[in-house]
């Protein structure tokens, strides 16, 4: 064969099998639809099976996670995710979980009832796959098969495992379960402020803005029970030891507190005077004497007599009128003193008075005694004292009263009321409520103290005595128990003394 004719030979040759390879190319192009699978990433492709392509779900939208392939050789981003901390051990916003911090969750958090491992993806997302069932929708707030309840956790009343707890009952007529607290059961579920015999902690009349008592508990409803209080401010009733008045209830008016007129209000049980009117004295005062908790003044009534008016704490009495009011603050006159005033003695919670024929008169506290009528009943009006003999000198102790009288020509001390201390001059009786003699030396000058007296007696050597209480030294002798006999004062230097004063 010429060399001319071999070599178009092999040209024909070569022609057909080019033509055959792309005539194959074409035909296994036109096939590879049925070709996906093959772990081979074709042009058409973004991954086949294990074969992504070199891409990663950082590249592909810019998360983490795990990329993978659906058998459609398209991206399954279902497990990219997390935020751009994902994978840094810290769970942040936006993320379930990260590495080994899971925020407390477990297993049974998931619905998994008997436990395992909870896990994290790589996505930050939970991974339950080493989870052990049965799994429950305890949660929900559906009532699933095994569930006594279901509230969403929502509330008190269902528990974490959708049981009813104790004290409870819940309504499972709808979604979620309604659970209430059972009254009667003598059970302090949430939300009862009382069942049965018990209280909530720290909850008492006073604490319920009433007064003091004994708070129990309606046994139908499961409420607060204020019958067994003393009451309350704003209840309209008068509660005498804690209130001057409430709401409408108001004692009296204001001519009652030493007001010529006007009308009395309430504001927070307390009696307010803004609106009465006084009818203050145009007469001067001559003589002003304070008690524990009172005062009285004396002035001239313009009609050659005396008028005595008394104010401040009167919840005894003493200050002459009505006691209903604890206070008086206005002066307030004191009505039934049949002569003129000339001498004021006001004690702890009683007053006493001399007038222009010696007689004594007293009013208030007369716990023991201290008002001189031979009684222990406290008294609003003036009493007499029963003095056998005209008084020249009046002293008030704290609850005690003594007086200089004039028998024969002398001066002498009666006194007359407390004599825990010995300031009666004898210790015989805890109290007199008639007058008795402690001292049998004529005298010049009478003090009281709180619970003791003295005397400048008047005879030479013109001393001072005093008896009562001691533990202060007070009598003038070393601190001790009280001394109930006259005792002279040592260690005055004068040898001459006309008055004294405690």
């Amino acid at each position: 064969m010429n060399l001319v004719k071999r070599t178009t030979l092999l040209v024909v040759a070569a022609l057909a099998m080019l033509a055959f390879s792309a005539c194959n190319l074409l035909l296994e192009t036109r096939g590879r639809p049925d070709r996906c699978g093959d772990s081979v990433v074709d042009h058409w492709e973004q991954c086949d099976g294990a074969n992504l392509n070199g891409f990663t779900c950082q590249q592909v939208d810019q998360s983490v996670g795990d990329l993978s392939c659906y058998s459609d050789c398209t991206f399954n981003v279902s497990m990219c995710g997390g935020g751009e901390n994902c994978g840094d051990g810290v769970q942040d916003a936006g993320e379930q979980c990260d590495g080994a911090e899971l925020a407390g969750a477990r297993c049974w958090d998931m619905g998994y009832l008997e436990g395992g491992e909870l896990g994290c993806h790589t996505n930050c997302t939970f991974d339950v796959s080493n989870c052990v069932g049965p799994f429950s929708f305890c949660g929900n707030g559906e009532l699933n098969d095994g569930e006594a309840c279901d509230d969403g956790d929502l509330a008190f009343g269902c528990s974490d495992d959708c049981t009813v707890e104790a004290g409870w009952e819940c309504d499972n007529t709808s979604a979620p379960s309604a659970c209430t607290p059972i009254c009667g059961d003598d059970l302090l579920a949430a939300g009862e402020t009382c069942d049965g015999t018990r209280i909530a902690e720290g909850l008492d009349c006073e604490s319920q803005g009433r007064y003091p008592g004994t708070l129990g508990c309606d046994a139908a409803t499961c409420a607060l029970d204020f019958t067994g209080c003393g009451g309350a401010c704003g209840d309209e009733v008068i509660q005498i030891q804690l209130e001057e008045c409430d709401g409408a209830g108001i004692s009296g008016d204001c001519t009652n507190w030493g007001f010529a007129s006007g009308g009395l209000e309430c504001t927070a049980c307390l009696l307010g005077f803004a609106g009465c009117i006084a009818d203050v004295p145009v007469e001067p005062f001559f003589k002003v004497a304070v008690g524990g908790g009172h005062t009285c003044a004396l002035r001239d009534d313009g009609l050659g007599g005396s008028d005595l008016y008394c104010w401040g704490q009167n919840d005894h009495g003493q200050c002459g009128v009505d006691s209903s009011g604890k206070f008086r603050p206005t002066p307030t006159l004191v009505a039934g003193i049949p002569e003129a005033v000339t001498a004021i003695a006001p004690g702890e919670n009683h007053t006493c008075v001399l007038v222009a024929t010696g007689q004594v008169y007293c009013w208030g506290d007369n716990q023991f005694g201290q008002l001189g009528d031979g009684s222990t009943t406290s008294s609003e009006v003036p009493v007499l004292v029963t003095l056998a003999e005209p008084a020249v000198v009046l002293a008030a102790g704290a609850n005690h009263t003594c007086a200089l009288v004039d028998e024969g020509g002398q001066t002498l001390v009666r006194c007359w009321g407390d004599n825990q201390h010995g300031q009666l001059g004898e210790l015989a009786d805890p109290f007199s409520s008639t007058p008795v003699q402690p001292a049998p030396d004529a005298c010049s000058s009478l003090t009281a103290g709180h619970d003791h007296n003295c005397v400048v007696t008047a005879d030479a050597p013109y001393g001072v005595l005093c008896w009562g209480r001691n533990d202060e030294g007070q009598v003038g002798t070393t601190p001790g128990p009280g001394v109930p006999i006259p005792t002279v004062v040592v260690g005055l230097t004068s040898d001459t003394f006309v008055s004294v004063v405690a």
